[in-house]
């Protein structure tokens, strides 16, 4: 196995002169990147890592980025004068970044401030937050310890970390990595005003700070902009799909909502081999596209005078044509309704609206009557996985108590759908390069950085299925 410094291209020069070690290198950091070539030659890396030593410090960069006050609205464009990254860390230059519909809240005005306490904790320290739900880009330079990627590399940055060394990862949860929790709150930079900036996970932003397990590398020519969904939506939705669960081939599958997440969802299960794939979606150019990357059925929930109508339009979907239980088949309904009809996997997608969309709406913009749907409509034996957000708070969704603890239906839920991040997020590309995943499609419309709200508005009115706020090279 070759060392880091064997892929570098550097030992045999460590192995010719003595005078200087690559950890004497390290070692003098920015001191010795001050004079730029006075250690390391005429600006070409010495060893191809490192490059906080190759490239000088980073400190005192300055770059445009899109803001926000922790919880405020956002504060627009402003120039960020970059701290000096840490061992573990990466600078990228962004290439594209999504407008997640789960950030669309930044455009709300916040809440009115509550009244203090008697004996109220000092306040935080000013601050802003980089905008943003993760991107795609290039990596400009790396800290001394960072071993996963190196200057040049293509990279997603994602909205979950995957360290391999968590409880989590190492029991193969890698969506919900619990290495590092808080440090996306350490300032990677400053305002003129000395106001720190925080990483927060910032795509809208020239250049991002990112942690090392934050950072998957993907050697790919795929257009940034179609990798850039790749850092949340593009991959829950596949991840519902092919991840701890995955839809088994030949099986009928329900996806519930199909936005950039649904639609993602769609093309996984017929990735996967699906039967049939059934879309329930109010609006209309969405149920075209999911026609067109995969679906076999699409509906309009409007078009049902009760859900329950509309579950008895998927069930009868999923009805086989031999019911004999001794020919293999499913069977007949049994007398209590818990029987093996309807479709094998349920795919949520849907959450509650965050704003009152341009769009022809569903029944419920709360998302709770999707929740009951996806109970109510999956057979005996049958899996709901569910990752829609922003149902209201207190909102509850109630099952029968017999039903949820002996019907036979299993629930994962999480909102990042099992990805683990290192592991599936190449694999993600890959599908995209073979032209098995159209992303393509799912790009909606791109913005540059100075209308990122723009592109956040676009999500939260969903008259586009996406929004990309794009850089140039």
């Amino acid at each position: 196995m070759s060392t880091d410094r064997d892929q570098a291209g550097g030992l045999a020069n460590e192995r010719n002169d003595h005078s200087v070690s690559r950890r004497d290198v390290l070692k003098q950091g920015v001191a010795a990147a001050a004079g730029g070539a006075a250690l390391l030659g005429t600006g070409a890396t010495a060893f191809g890592q490192a490059p906080a030593v190759a490239r000088g410090a980073q400190a005192g960069r300055r770059y445009r980025a899109f803001l926000t006050p922790p919880g405020g609205r956002p504060r627009g464009i402003e120039t960020v004068i970059l701290r000096e990254i840490q061992a573990h860390q990466a600078v990228v230059r962004a290439e594209a970044a999504q407008a997640c519909y789960t950030i669309v809240n930044l455009l709300a005005p916040p809440p009115p401030p509550a009244a203090p306490a008697a004996a109220a904790a000092p306040a935080a320290p000013p601050g802003a937050v980089l905008a943003g739900h993760g991107a795609v880009g290039i990596v400009e330079a790396v800290g001394s310890a960072v071993r996963r990627v190196q200057v040049g590399d293509r990279v997603i940055v994602p909205v979950t970390q995957n360290c391999g060394q968590c409880w989590n990862c190492l029991h193969g949860r890698g969506d919900f990595c619990s290495a590092g929790a808080g440090r996306n709150n350490a300032p990677i930079g400053d305002l003129a005003d000395g106001t720190p900036v925080n990483f927060g996970l910032g795509g809208f932003a020239e250049l991002l700070v990112s942690w090392e397990e934050q950072t998957v590398p993907v050697a790919t020519d795929v257009p940034p902009v179609e990798l850039s969904l790749l850092s949340c939506v593009m991959s829950t939705g596949l991840g519902l799909a092919t991840k701890r669960m995955p839809v088994e081939p030949g099986m009928d599958v329900l996806v519930l909502g199909a936005g950039p997440l649904g639609l993602s969802a769609v093309q996984g299960a017929r990735i996967q081999g699906a039967n049939q794939i059934i879309v329930v979606e109010p609006v209309p150019y969405r149920r075209e596209l999911a026609m067109k990357v995969g679906a076999t059925t699409v509906l309009d929930p409007n078009a049902f005078p009760t859900m329950q109508a509309l579950q008895q339009k998927i069930v009868g979907l999923c009805t086989p044509r031999i019911t004999r239980s001794f020919a293999g088949a499913r069977g007949p309904v049994a007398a209590s309704g818990l029987g093996p009809y309807g479709p094998q996997f349920i795919l949520e997608a849907v959450g509650g609206d965050r704003f009152p969309p341009k769009v022809p709406t569903g029944p419920d913009p709360t998302g709770v009557q999707t929740l009951q749907l996806a109970w109510a409509v999956c057979p005996t034996g049958g899996i709901i996985r569910t990752c829609g957000v922003g149902q209201p708070m207190g909102s509850t969704v109630t099952f029968p108590a017999g039903q949820w603890s002996n019907a036979g239906k299993t629930h994962l839920p999480g909102n990042f759908a099992g990805v683990n991040t290192f592991r599936d997020i190449p694999q993600f590309t890959r599908f995209v390069e073979k032209g098995l995943f159209d992303a393509k499609s799912l790009v909606g419309e791109t913005f540059p950085l100075d209308r990122a709200r723009d592109a956040l508005q676009v999500a939260a009115d969903r008259t586009s299925i996406s929004g990309v706020v794009t850089f140039p090279s």
